[in-house]
């Protein structure tokens, strides 16, 4: 359900703030460049004109460019002094690229027979709650695995022993699994960030469109407009591919882990409990899923880099591999800290029972040095009556 997906309302959020932020930067942007193109006409106009004197052979071709120069300025002014509403250059240019690449990833998922959520409006946020559904599920299942085996019959040292290789059974998925879902999701936000960026400064490249000179940073701009779009239709692909790979594998790895935590009595079970878990964890089938991962993330990072080589921009996966990679090492070191608070209680107990046998100044506490003592005596006197 849409209501179930996590990253839905996320994405249907900056959405929102995209859409809002990116028209009325343009309103408030659009008027300052107006001036700046008639200014740069002049100046264009000045310098063709001493060209001409110059060299008087070429007037009929530098006045037929300065033509379509002039035309070219007259049309860009009126349209950038034109505010209130949707402006020409997101309704024509960015916003079909935008929605040709998100119908496109949606309509990847429904040829691929995966259940494309309706997303509520927003098409980001029906990919990335397709992918929760299609992915999260096998890492929860995993998640499982850290369980063990439980049962009546499931003596302690075979529920701790399965518990300890089930911890690492469940890393060699969860790792690669988690990373393909949050650079699937790093690319539909970098792909968002893309689109607001280059629509709060259309007006100045459509500014620079005027002038021959600066035109190249307008179709660089446009690369970066077309290199966004491919990246999410490539990484559609790329997780498309990846949810139908997982397919039987994670049915598996779910029949598994219900076995493990169901078991009652092992002879009565089809699954066999203790011994279809272990034969699992150590068999072709785990291998399997755990290389479909990270075969995945191989898919994915290939994705942006195709993206780039055929818009011609320069962009990588890489600050998208490092933002992920970035919040798996501060999930570990949580998770470290976290593992660490019961040896810091145990060492607070300690150093606490010691600093009280220290006052004391006696009994269980006569072991300690006489420096101890003479701190001690301090607080609580020498020993002596009052």
């Amino acid at each position: 359900m849409a209501d179930k997906c996590a990253s839905l309302p996320m994405f249907a959020r900056l959405e929102g703030v995209k859409e809002s932020l990116s028209t009325s930067f343009y309103d408030a942007i659009a008027p300052q460049i107006v001036p700046l193109v008639s200014k740069g006409l002049i100046l264009y106009l000045v310098f063709v004109g001493i060209l001409v004197m110059v060299e008087p052979g070429t007037f009929r071709d530098r006045v037929i460019k300065a033509g379509r120069v002039l035309f070219a300025a007259t049309i860009i002014s009126a349209a950038l002094s034109t505010t209130g509403a949707v402006p020409a250059v997101q309704e024509f240019i960015i916003g079909p690229l935008e929605r040709l690449a998100s119908n496109i990833g949606l309509l990847v998922f429904q040829q691929a027979e995966i259940d494309a959520d309706a997303g509520n409006g927003s098409v980001y946020g029906s990919m990335a709650c397709t992918v929760e559904k299609g992915i999260f599920h096998v890492v929860q299942a995993a998640w499982h695995l850290t369980y063990g085996i439980r049962g009546e019959e499931v003596g302690l040292l075979q529920i701790g022993l399965s518990q300890f290789i089930g911890i690492i059974a469940a890393i060699g998925i969860i790792a690669p699994f988690v990373f393909v879902a949050g650079i699937f999701a790093a690319y539909l936000v970098e792909a968002l960030f893309k689109y607001y960026a280059i629509s709060m400064l259309s007006p100045l490249l459509v500014g620079a469109w005027v002038f021959p000179f600066l035109r190249p940073f307008s179709v660089a701009a446009l690369r970066v407009l077309l290199g966004a779009s491919l990246t999410v239709i490539f990484a559609a692909f790329a997780m498309a591919f990846s949810i139908k790979m997982v397919g039987d594998y994670g049915d598996k790895l779910r029949l598994v882990v219900d076995c493990a935590s169901t078991i009652r009595n092992p002879g009565e079970l089809a699954c066999r409990g203790v011994e279809d878990f272990y034969s699992y964890v150590f068999g072709a089938e785990y291998l399997a899923l755990v290389i479909v991962g990270f075969v995945a993330i191989l898919l994915h990072l290939k994705a942006a880099s195709l993206a780039s080589n055929i818009s011609g921009a320069q962009d990588s996966a890489a600050a998208a591999g490092a933002t992920v990679a970035g919040m798996m090492k501060t999930l570990e070191m949580g998770w470290n800290k976290a593992k660490s608070v019961p040896g810091l209680a145990k060492s607070g107990y300690r150093a606490a029972n010691s600093a009280f046998g220290a006052l004391r100044g006696g009994g269980k506490g006569g072991g300690q040095n006489s420096g101890d003592r003479d701190i001690s005596n301090q607080f609580i006197g020498d020993g002596g009556g009052a």
